[in-house]
Order: C-alpha cells, then structure tokens, then sequence
C-alpha cells in the first residue's frame, strides 16, 4: 500500500527573501512487485512554487540563471520536465573578485527521499589586467555571450563548472537510514554514520560521475585517533570505507 504526503521546506537564502518550496512525496511499503533498484519509492518530489534565486531586479543575474539552466541541461542531456521537477536554484549572484566576475548559484537535487544541495560557478567577465587564458579567444572587460560562457566551461577557466547530474528518477534504497546501513555494511562496522549527500567526490578524478553519493563518518576509537570513512552510491549501491586519522596531528 502507498500513503501519499505533503511536506513543505523552507530554505532561506543569503538575501532576505525566503524560498519555498512545496514538495509531493509519494513512499510505499517494501514489495516484491516493485522494481529492485527503487524497492519502496515510486514517486519523486514535485515543485509547486518557488521565488527567484536573484536578488529583485538584478537583471543580469538573471540572465546569467538562465544561461546556467540552459548549460546544466545541455551538458548533461537533462529534459525541461527533470529540472522542473528535480532541480531548485535557491541563491544566485554575481561576485567581484580580483581577475573579473563570476556568476555563482545554489541549488538542491531531489531525487525521492534524497536531497543534494550544490553549486556551480563560472567566470562572466574577465579583466584585461588578467594575464591568464589569454589564448583563449575570449573578449575582456565585458560580460560575456552564452557562446563565450561555453568556452569558460568547457576550458575550465578559474575553475569554472558545471556539475554532471545523471537523471535518475529512483534510487536503490527506500530511506536514509536504509542507505546508512548499506554502508555500514560495506564498513563492517554500525560506528559509521550519515554525513551528507553529495554529488562531487572529493580526492577524486573526475570528482563527479552523475550519481549521488551518501557520504559516512564516525568514530572507531577517539583516543587511539582512528576514525572511519566512506561513501555510497545510491543508484547502483556500490559503496567503500577506510579506516583514517580523526584529527591530523601536526
């Protein structure tokens, strides 16, 4: 049997506005018919309402969220109904900083019970007194064209991204606390516990494969500093843990 909910979360920004967002959540109960990589989850979160992630009339911030949108979609082959449905920017601006600007954005992933909160930014106006990327092909002291965004990507310039998101629409466990065990399985050990969930992977390259990841940490024996770490794919299930240092002893 299914029961059917409504959650509503407010997430409040940097600025003064607040961001809310109404959520569908639709669970069922473990079942045989249902398929193994989704058990007991069949329906995935649906906005409902949500106020602009830009400050009130700053145009070009906008303009840059929707050039975002369009890239994030395109670079990951993600259709208009996933976004809608999955995807919330919640806070976006533009920064100055030495070498140029940069547009920066906030955003969270829902994927049934799994929320993954991320971010992306890349450089939208590059000073002339910059001497770095000056093969690229690439005008100076003015904000730049989706076209020209595109290069900034695609040659990562000061580290300039977009995350790689896989559209999944289940995952292979019904709760957190399922994917917590999962993973204190893989770990041998229930000392581990939930840290976050995210899709970058830190120490690793690429750092993101499109999947989210519930990320553990805990405790084996403080005095001796001997800490555990380790994460979980939550679509295919696959997961790793390590022993390491609690704290790094100068």
């Amino acid at each position: 049997m299914c029961s059917t909910s409504i959650t509503i979360i407010q997430i409040p920004p940097k600025t003064s506005r607040t961001l809310f967002l109404g959520l569908l959540l639709v669970a069922c109960s473990q079942d045989s018919s249902v398929s193994p990589l989704s058990p007991c989850v069949d329906g995935n979160a649906l906005l409902l309402s949500a106020t602009s992630p830009c400050a009130a009339d700053d145009e070009l911030c906008t303009r840059y969220l929707d050039i975002w949108r369009n890239q994030i979609q395109k670079r990951n082959d993600m259709s208009n109904e996933y976004f809608t449905q999955h995807v919330v920017p919640y806070n976006a601006s533009i920064d100055a900083w030495d070498s140029g600007e940069s547009f920066r954005v906030q955003y969270s992933v829902t994927i049934t019970w799994a929320v993954i909160e991320e971010y992306d930014q890349f450089v939208v106006n590059l000073r002339s007194s910059e001497p770095a990327y000056q093969h690229l092909d690439i005008p100076r002291d003015v904000y730049l064209s989706e076209s020209e965004v595109e290069v900034i990507l695609d040659e990562q310039v000061f580290s300039s991204s977009v995350i790689r998101i896989v559209s999944v629409e289940r995952l292979k466990f019904c709760n957190q606390q399922e994917a917590v065990t999962a993973l204190q399985n893989v770990a041998h050990t229930d000392k581990i516990g939930f840290d976050r969930i995210a899709y970058r992977v830190p120490g690793r390259l690429p750092r993101e494969d499109g999947y989210p990841y519930l990320f553990g940490w805990g405790e084996i024996n403080r005095n001796e500093n001997r800490c555990i770490t380790g994460r979980l794919n939550l679509v295919t299930g696959i997961g790793e843990a390590r022993e390491t240092v609690c704290i790094i002893i100068g």
